[in-house]
């Protein structure tokens, strides 16, 4: 990091004032003539609110144009049919509703209800009229009417022109990706994931190996799971990105609470309350957003404009038979670990405070 940026920046953090902010004024003129990096949006939206969180920021990215969410993939099953109205509900709040939503229709995935679907407990401190997804504005569509995941997969890679590449942000389980891979008869989803993915980027994995839900364990082990996220690491031709529990992540949860005051019929704020009300998950230092710091590393890498988030270490990530992850260091491997620099949580948490915060303002 250029010693004069690092002074600067460390008395934006210090001082409490927006480090965001300044990053936009560093550099707003070479953020306005970038072209949006191409994500496919994966994840499972069934348990915990980092979805609400990761796609709204996903959201306000693409309103900045730094982000083209080309396609937003579920896995797994609600058994209420509806946790796909959660994300519709973003995508509508924020103008983004032609982003097309996708469903995978495995027998052998995750099935559990959503937190968000069929009316669910409302927190004392919940302020909207809704009580239900489906009175949000959204396109309407249950789960088990949405379009097939990897029909829509091959579409958007096969769209990508040549010479150019499109990210995989994986934050849930790797159902999608590994049905992707071995797809011959839509597409040869292995063909296409090689020239038209540049990274496959994936959350997952404690600082002491235990066992991880997304990469297999829920509950007791679920070996589906277990045997996708394997196969993904082991078979994709491009690089796997590691988002552990060590890499860092913002917890933007003030902001939030913010956007429930400003805007009550806000389906984020919805689901931050829904169980979680003003303790909700965001706001937990041990348990933060992972899921959008690998949304913000498929979009932008690893630096924030000129400034460096996260070390890149090259190196094999390994999923054994139980679900635990590890990785193990070699220059010459295509895999990488996100390592935190000393200032990532605090460059995190101010990044994804303001992009809570655009919709406020």
């Amino acid at each position: 990091m250029n010693k004069m940026v690092s002074i600067i920046l460390s008395l934006y953090i210090f001082s409490g004032c927006d480090a965001f902010e300044f990053y936009k004024q560093e550099a707003s003129t070479k953020v306005k003539s970038n072209n949006a990096r191409s994500v496919i949006f994966d994840d499972d939206s069934l348990s915990d609110n980092d979805i609400a969180q990761t796609l709204s920021a996903a959201m306000t990215l693409q309103a900045k144009g730094l982000v083209d969410i080309r396609v937003i993939g579920i896995s797994g099953v609600d058994t209420n049919n509806k946790r796909s109205l959660l994300l519709s509900s973003i995508t509508h709040y924020y103008g983004y509703s032609e982003i097309p939503i996708v469903a995978s229709y495995r027998s052998d995935t995750r099935v559990q209800e959503s937190i968000y679907s069929h009316y669910p407990p409302l927190s004392s401190s919940y302020r909207g009229t809704s009580s239900d997804l489906s009175e949000f504005e959204n396109d309407g569509i249950l789960d088990s009417q949405r379009d097939e995941v990897i029909t829509k997969y091959c579409e958007v890679l096969e769209s990508v022109p040549e010479g150019e590449k499109i990210a995989i942000a994986v934050m849930g389980n790797s159902y999608n990706i590994e049905s992707l891979l071995k797809e011959q008869d839509i597409c040869n989803g292995y063909q296409l994931v090689k020239e038209r993915v540049s990274k496959v980027v994936m959350v997952g994995g404690t600082d002491n190996s235990n066992w991880d839900m997304n990469f297999g364990a829920f509950g007791k082990y679920h070996r589906a799971a277990v045997s996708s996220s394997s196969y993904v690491v082991k078979s994709t031709p491009v690089p796997v990105v590691l988002i552990d529990v060590n890499a860092g992540c913002g917890y933007p949860g003030q902001a939030y609470r913010e956007l429930a005051k400003a805007d009550v019929e806000s389906p984020m704020s919805f689901a931050l309350n829904v169980m979680y009300g003003a303790n909700s998950k965001a706001t937990d230092p041990t348990n933060c957003t992972w899921d959008a710091s690998a949304l913000l590393y498929s979009a932008l890498g690893a630096k924030w404009n000129k400034i460096d988030i996260w070390d890149e270490v090259h190196g094999s990530i390994k999923v054994d038979n139980h679900g635990r992850v590890s990785f193990k260091n070699n220059p010459e491997a295509k895999d990488i670990k996100l390592l935190p620099k000393s200032e990532t949580h605090s460059i995190l948490n101010n990044i994804f405070v303001e992009l809570a915060q655009e919709k406020i303002n």
